[in-house]
């Protein structure tokens, strides 16, 4: 089970690690580009996500 966290407290997770661009950010954002159906807005999204590197 999760519970809702704040970008903050989720951009804290990647501390020591490379972002990758976009960085942390709204769910729907990490959708592939091609992908044919519509996204729903960001502000609809109340996930984040973000990927990273090791350093």
């Amino acid at each position: 089970m999760g519970r809702p966290r704040s970008r903050s407290e989720v951009a804290a997770f990647f501390d020591r690690l490379e972002p990758v661009t976009p960085g942390v950010v709204p769910l729907p954002e990490w959708r592939d580009e091609t992908e044919a159906s519509p996204r729903p807005p960001a502000d609809e999204v109340s996930m984040y996500a973000g990927v990273a590197r090791k350093r």
